[in-house]
């Protein structure tokens, strides 16, 4: 397979504390590979240092086969990497379609077919960011950063703070994406969604990958999740 995005023994600080001891990962084209574990792991740390948001201080980051690591933020998203961060920081004062055009560029994803992965965005288009609910601000978080393009999609707390009945939207749109071959990055909680919709899976502590392997391996490995997430 190809190698869409590969760090190898990332190490990544904030001043003098350390979050990140040798962090590695590997998302082939195509493929869904979730990151999991308690909070105050490294998991959005992880998310930064590839990113550029968080300086890794040494290791390596390839993305596509060119590296990255040092890379400004905005380079970064240019060389095709489309993220959803954690709290989703959608526009409040603009409008839907205005926050999903605001760094829109040209490709397969247009507005109309984000307006068709999700019915109730294109029912409110003309609503401001601050006029959603939860839900609907992470389907506009999603569907802008579609909307850039890229080649990898990363997603930082896909369905936390959620409805049950909005999860499962949030999920159904995943696997329709997956389903379209799209290389996904996918932080969450919920172990059976991300069972049923993850290639591999790479289970975090303390700044490292300390358990990796497919669906099948984890479902057996129930002490695994246990020990290192515990949800």
């Amino acid at each position: 397979m190809n190698k869409c995005l590969e760090l190898v023994n990332v190490q990544s600080a904030y001043g003098d504390c350390k979050v990140l001891f040798g962090m590695s990962l590997t998302i082939n084209a195509g493929e869904v590979v979730t990151l999991v574990g308690r909070n105050g792991m490294g998991k959005t740390t992880t998310v930064r240092s590839i990113m550029g948001l968080t300086p890794a201080q040494s290791g390596d980051i390839t993305f596509a086969g060119q590296p990255i690591r040092g890379m400004r933020p905005e380079k970064v998203a240019a060389a095709g990497i489309s993220l959803v961060p954690e709290g989703r920081r959608i526009f409040p004062n603009l409008s839907v379609t205005e926050n999903l055009q605001a760094f829109a560029r040209p490709g397969a994803w247009t507005l109309e077919k984000v307006f068709e992965q999700f019915p109730s965005l294109a029912r409110r288009k003309a609503n401001l960011g601050n006029q959603l609910s939860g839900g609907e601000q992470q389907m506009l978080a999603i569907g802008r950063a579609l909307l850039r393009n890229g080649q990898l999609l990363i997603i930082d707390e896909a369905t936390e703070g959620l409805a049950p009945l909005i999860r499962q939207e949030i999920w159904a749109c995943l696997k329709r994406l997956k389903a379209e071959g799209m290389a996904i990055l996918l932080i969450d909680k919920y172990l059976e969604p991300l069972l049923q919709i993850g290639d591999r899976h790479n289970v975090i502590d303390r700044g490292v990958v300390v358990w990796s392997g497919d669906s099948d391996a984890l479902r057996k490995a129930s002490d695994v999740w246990e020990k290192y997430v515990g949800v």
